[in-house]
């Protein structure tokens, strides 16, 4: 059966309801071992999506790939990325030890209420490169792994393959988990929309130092 869940926010206090109607997409995750049914998402209603057909078999013997992207407004549609920030964990949910970050070049301004959000401002992005480079980055590192990220099938995955698209650029062929969809699985009883924030005070997590709405330091979280 198809899972219904919210949709808000990413970063998550920049970003309301989702107001796009009638969107259905195919999730990133085609691989050509049968292992992943490509994802599809059916937006339902302006607050509430559908998703069907993941499968990732062996969960305990795959790598993991969490990152994030930092763009330059809440909405994957017309928005562009800023900023990639990744970490690679294996199997048990022990992190590697290896990390990416990597600044965007975006061909549009950075607006200043994102400066002031992500503290990334239009000269520190001026030398950074473009997309298809930085991209190009990311996928070495990320390799054959699975991809986790909060709000994933809303925001990040959305974005992600429209860059990809706008670039000429073949998208991620990797199974792309939502930790925020996955909440709604392992928890159906909790009404309590997973925010990023959520989820930190509801498993407890030492957020530490780590910068907010900086890729790498939510990929870390």
């Amino acid at each position: 059966m198809p899972k219904r869940t919210e949709a808000t926010e990413k970063p998550d206090e920049t970003k309301g309801t989702d107001d796009r109607k009638n969107r259905n997409s195919e999730g990133i995750g085609r691989q050509p071992k049968g292992e992943v049914i490509p994802v599809r998402i059916a937006h339902v209603s302006d607050t509430e999506y559908e998703i069907s057909g993941l499968v990732v078999e062996r969960l305990h013997e795959r790598r993991y790939c969490v990152f994030d992207l930092e763009g330059t407004g809440p909405d994957p549609d017309r928005d562009r990325v800023i900023q990639i920030g990744a970490v690679r964990m294996d199997g048990g949910g022990e992190p590697s030890g290896r990390t990416f970050a990597a600044l965007v070049r975006p061909p549009i301004p950075i607006p200043e209420p994102i400066q002031r959000l992500t503290g990334i401002r239009g000269e520190d992005v001026a030398d950074a490169p473009a997309f298809p480079e930085a991209y190009r980055s990311f996928a070495a590192f990320a390799g054959d792994s699975v991809m986790v990220t909060q709000a994933g099938y809303e925001y990040d995955g959305p974005l992600l393959a429209r860059e990809c698209a706008l670039c000429g650029i073949a998208p991620p062929g990797n199974p792309l988990l939502d930790t925020k969809a996955l909440f709604t699985y392992a928890f159906p009883e909790i009404d309590e929309i997973p925010s990023t924030d959520f989820l930190v005070r509801f498993f407890g997590i030492d957020a530490g130092d780590l910068p907010r709405h900086d890729a790498l330091g939510d990929a870390l979280l």
